[in-house]
């Protein structure tokens, strides 16, 4: 493009780059095949400006699904204010408010105005006073959470949310029956953001797309909320007269029903904001592969899965290097990662037959109750377990990731293969996290973003099978994690999944949560995954689920899944189980492919190992 096209984005996008470094990445780095490159802020890196301003097109469709209620949200106050203004009962002065540009600033100035006046009062003043109190405290996350949405017409966004507080408050005084209610429900709002502090602050670092989309969420069911708080007013100027109760007992309802929407949207938020986290730990790995000149040449096709594994390989060893944690450093290694992949698009059937796929999927996941944050919790728990870990055991995980089977595993072919890794430790003088589950989840991580490959992951000791409440066997949580995992990331890279094997009886027995159906499940899936995509599936203390009643189907998935890497014949499909102590009766399944490790690893083996910081 011409670089005249590169000013004009300069010039007009609404956000510069979130830190020196990637102004300085946008000044002095090209993109091979591409001079124009600049920062895209929803990917977190660079990209060519045709992408940035495709980027920015999506950004802005999304947002304007919310215009209609905003819009409508701006005429309910405009209709409330002139009843205010006619009546002159407000304690503030409507015609002074100006909806389209109200301040957080202005409305803790009504705040501080009305508890004047309730103190006056002293027996309204203890219950409504907590209200005001509660809005003060959480006063600080609210106003930075409304300061980041996207401005819109004259920040109109802010504008919306903070006029309506504005007015509701200054017009408490009239409404004797409901003020309560509606007070503490606006009280509440803020205190639900207070809960995800730690999203608030990631996010002007890190607007990563997919939280980008968690955000609107959340404003979209605060509008909806404060929707039901002017409409109470609109409405109830003179109908509170005359239906006190029951029409004010129906507001109140719906603004219950509100609050639940918000609660929910914020807790999905928080998850996502830790996924990002991850995600943004997971490109400071891969800004490695910049520093050492490797990069994927994605048009080649028969020696593409072994580039990938090898640089797998080259990531985990690097995790051995001495890593300096500060946020300097962190925010110039983010801001270097290289450029993600272009995730093509599939297009077999039509656009109605993908949609209907699609829909499937989502049911597939919700039918399982799949839960991407359990698993990002699992890696992130032996991460942060694994950075405490003594040197002995941290000696031990760096012997494996050094082990000539386990570096062959990694690097010496594009052949789907199986591994297991006995560790040999006596379990009866053991303590804490296995050091081989710290590998496994260094690897579950690093695989999980690479290059055109699919992760999956299991921990078993997270998993425990004892004191377990859930009705749905332990290996049927397995598998239908497995599933999830898969699903996701299909989604994700927008690729049409077919579900059609699964016929009436199979979809009750997925209800049902029925094994052998989950285990079919994931089979059929993988043949859908691309061509010369690599797959890793890594199972972590599975000898904790081969004892009792456990026994035999531990023994099924382990025997199907190993049996995977033999009929897989258009990805690499790479199956790891890591045991602390030493697998018994399924190791049959894994003849010539067994690494036994010494029970001991002497601490200077580890002298250099360090777990990058999962920082907050």
């Amino acid at each position: 493009m011409e670089r005249n096209a590169r000013d004009d984005y300069f010039a007009t996008r609404e956000r510069i780059p979130p830190n020196d470094a990637a102004v300085f990445l946008e000044n002095h780095v090209k993109l091979p095949g591409s001079q124009d490159a600049v920062f895209v802020d929803r990917l977190g890196t660079m990209a060519s400006l045709e992408e940035a301003i495709n980027q920015e097109k999506i950004s802005d469709e999304l947002w304007k699904r919310a215009e209609n209620e905003k819009e409508a949200l701006f005429a309910l106050m405009e209709q409330v204010r002139t009843q205010l203004d006619k009546k002159n009962t407000s304690n503030i002065q409507p015609a002074n408010l100006e909806l389209r540009s109200c301040t957080w600033d202005r409305v803790m100035q009504e705040v501080q105005t009305t508890a004047s006046r309730w103190s006056a009062t002293p027996k309204r003043t203890s219950k409504l006073m907590v209200y005001l109190e509660k809005l003060g405290r959480n006063s600080d996350v609210f106003k930075s959470w409304i300061g980041v949405l996207p401005a819109g017409d004259y920040g109109s966004r802010m504008h919306s949310i903070c006029g309506v507080f504005a007015l509701a408050i200054g017009a408490m005084g009239q409404y004797t029956k409901v003020e309560d209610s509606i007070l503490e429900s606006l009280a509440t709002i803020p205190e639900i953001i207070e809960t995800a502090r730690r999203y608030v602050e990631l996010y002007p670092r890190a607007r990563d797309h997919r939280l980008e989309v968690r955000t609107f969420e959340l404003y979209l069911s605060i509008l909806q909320a404060l929707r039901h708080v002017m409409q109470f007013f609109a409405d109830g100027s003179f109908k509170k007269v005359y239906q006190p109760f029951i029409k004010q007992g129906s507001y109140k309802n719906d603004l219950l029903v509100a609050l639940q929407s918000i609660k929910a949207q914020a807790a999905r938020v928080k998850d996502e904001a830790d996924q990002c986290m991850q995600r943004r730990l997971m490109n400071m790995d891969q800004s490695l592969l910049t520093h050492g000149n490797v990069l994927l040449d994605t048009k080649e096709t028969s020696a593409q899965s072994l580039l990938i594994m090898q640089n797998i390989y080259r990531l985990l060893v690097n995790s051995t290097a001495p890593r300096v944690s500060s946020p300097e450093i962190s925010t110039l290694e983010d801001a270097e990662s290289p450029q993600p992949r272009m995730l093509e698009v599939s297009r077999q059937g039509s656009e109605r037959d993908i949609l209907e796929n699609r829909k499937r999927a989502q049911n597939l996941l919700d039918l399982i109750h799949f839960d991407p944050a359990t698993v990002s919790k699992d890696i992130e728990t032996c991460l942060r377990n694994g950075d405490a870990m003594d040197e002995q055991g941290k000696a031990k995980a760096a012997a494996l990731i050094q082990n000539r089977v386990f570096k062959d595993f990694m690097t010496s072919n594009s052949q789907s293969e199986s591994l297991l890794v006995n560790g040999n430790e006596d379990l009866s003088s053991s303590e804490g996290m296995s050091p081989l589950s710290l590998v496994a989840a260094r690897l579950a991580l690093i695989a999980n973003q690479a290059e055109s490959t699919y992760a999956m992951s299991y921990f078993c000791a997270e998993h425990l099978p004892y004191g377990d409440t859930s009705p749905v066997p332990l290996l049927s949580t397995l598998v239908a994690t497995l599933v999830g995992q898969l699903t996701t990331q299909l989604l994700d890279q927008k690729r049409d999944i077919d579900l059609s094997f699964l016929d009436e009886f199979d979809w009750k027995h997925l209800k049902k949560m029925k094994l052998k159906t989950l285990c079919t499940t994931l089979e059929e899936l993988t043949r859908q995954i691309p061509e010369n995509s690599v797959v890793f599936c890594i199972l972590d203390e599975m000898t904790l689920y081969e004892t009792g009643l456990l026994r035999q189907d531990t023994d099924a998935v382990v025997r199907r899944l190993t049996r995977l890497t033999r009929r897989t014949q258009t990805v690499t499909f790479k199956f790891l189980i890591t045991c602390r102590g030493r697998a018994l009766e399924f190791s049959q399944y894994f003849q010539g492919h067994i690494l036994e490790m010494s029970d001991s690893a002497e601490a200077d083996d580890s002298s250099n190992w360090q777990i990058a910081t999962m920082g907050t």
